[in-house]
C-alpha cells in the first residue's frame, strides 16, 4: 500500500496532467538559420511529433476532465509516458542521413 493519501495522489495526478497540458500546448521549436539544413526526414519527424503531441494533449485533457479514479488516471498516464519515450528516440543518432541516401 501507498503511504501517500488518496487526496495527495489525486493532487499529484492533476498536477502532472496540468504540466503535460501546458508543455504540449507549446509548438515545437522552429528550424533556425545557421543550423544544419532541415532534411526531408527532419520534416517528416516534425510532422509525426506534432501529431503525437496533439494526441497526447487531447488525451491529457480528456483524463483531466473525465477520470473517475486515481488508478484509471495513472494507467492512462503510463500510456502517455510510453508515447513520450517513443517520441524521444532520435533515429538520426543511429543511421546518418548519408547512409540512408546511399541505400536509396
Amino acid at each position: 500500500k501507498s503511504v501517500i493519501s488518496e487526496e495527495e495522489q489525486a493532487r499529484m495526478v492533476i498536477n502532472t496532467l496540468d504540466t503535460i497540458i501546458l508543455l504540449c500546448s507549446h509548438p515545437l521549436p522552429e528550424w533556425q538559420p545557421g543550423q544544419s539544413p532541415e532534411t526531408k526526414l527532419d520534416q517528416c519527424l516534425r510532422s509525426l511529433r506534432e501529431s503525437d503531441m496533439k494526441v497526447i494533449l487531447e488525451t491529457a485533457m480528456r483524463i483531466r476532465e473525465e477520470a473517475t479514479s486515481i488508478h484509471e488516471a495513472v494507467a492512462e498516464l503510463q500510456g502517455i509516458l510510453a508515447q513520450f519515450q517513443r517520441l524521444a528516440i532520435e533515429p538520426q543518432n543511429s543511421v546518418p542521413d548519408v547512409v540512408v541516401w546511399m541505400l536509396v
